[in-house]
Formats: structure tokens, sequence, C-alpha cells
């Protein structure tokens, strides 16, 4: 089931034309940067798009300018992620799975608890704050750890409004905090 809704809306987003991504991903960095600054989120992780995700890396370039710490995530060994800081000349190379990552010393990498907000790509997510994401589970396994500790960084999930669903849940989920497509803030709960 969850393998034919990724499908779908992998499909959907693919569809889209440049302008559109452009649009969509415009909108939601004005209502993101908003949200970071309600929340004094100074400490901020995005991804690299791909696939048709919604794209962060405008709202990772207005961050920098405004002093934040601003990271991409890392693929570990064990399949989760850690996080390398970015500067304004940060230069980024395709890992192993031709996702662009900046090569930095492992000694350098932050853990996920180390932010005040997560972006997160998703394939589709629900009102409740479900989010269902490509099916590697790396995004699962970092917010393992995030759960445990008692103030976790918001967790933002960044989505075309089409990509609203509902889809079986899991022991192992950790629900969003926000979801923000173009036409909406969803709050899902009031985080710490």
């Amino acid at each position: 089931m969850t393998h034919a809704i990724r499908r779908h809306f992998r499909s959907l987003r693919r569809s889209l034309s440049i302008n559109e991504q452009m649009d969509a991903a415009n909108t939601i960095a004005s209502s993101c940067l908003n949200l970071l600054e309600a929340r004094r989120a100074t400490r901020i992780s995005a991804y690299w798009p791909s696939d048709g995700e919604i794209s962060p890396l405008d709202i990772l370039s207005e961050c920098l300018k405004l002093g934040y710490t601003c990271t991409l995530p890392v693929i570990r060994a064990d399949q989760s992620l850690n996080f390398a800081k970015l500067g304004p000349t940060t230069q980024v190379q395709d890992n192993r799975y031709h996702s662009p990552e900046p090569p930095v010393p492992p000694e350098s990498l932050l853990s996920a608890t180390h932010h005040d907000a997560l972006l997160l790509p998703l394939t589709a997510f629900s009102r409740g704050g479900q989010r269902l994401g490509m099916g590697g589970g790396y995004f699962d396994r970092t917010l393992a750890e995030c759960a445990e500790v008692p103030s976790r960084p918001c967790l933002i999930g960044l989505a075309h409004a089409f990509q609203e669903s509902e889809f079986e849940r899991h022991p192992w989920d950790i629900d969003l905090d926000y979801v923000i497509t173009p036409l909406e803030v969803i709050e899902v709960s009031a985080p710490a």
C-alpha cells in the first residue's frame, strides 16, 4: 500500500514544471522563514532536493544571510544521518547514492539534536503529522534519536498541498510538528 502511495505522489511531483516547482518553493520559503523566526530557531537543517521535492535551498540561503547555523544531512554507515555545517562558499559532492553532501571530516558533524528545527522532505503527509518518506528510513532512524531528548528540534515537513494523504502508521514513526505547503502552514502539535 505505501509503495503505491509513494509511486503516485512521486509521479505527481515530477510532473510539475520547473516554474511550478519554483513558485511552490518561493511561497513555502516565506512561510517557513516566518515560522522559524516566530520559534526563534537559529540552528536549521534542510536537505538537498531531488525527485520533485520542495526545494529548501532558498530558505537555507536566507538563513545563512541572517547568521543562522545551517546544515545539510550526511549519510552515516548505519544508514542514519549526521549534519554538516554550511557556509556561503561550502562545496558539495555526490555521495554513494548520488545525493549532494558537504565533504567534511566526521569529527565536525553534528547530530539532529543540535538543531532548533529540521526541514524534512516527504512523499506524503497526513493532517495528523505523519510523514511518508522515500522508503530508505534515513530520517526515521535519525528522528528516533530526537524522540528521546527533552527539547527536540521542531520537525517541519515541506510539501505540495496535493501530497496530503492517509497511510499506514508504523511504531517507529515520529510525527511532524508542522507541515508547510504553498496553501497553508499546518500546526500539528504544540512543540516545546
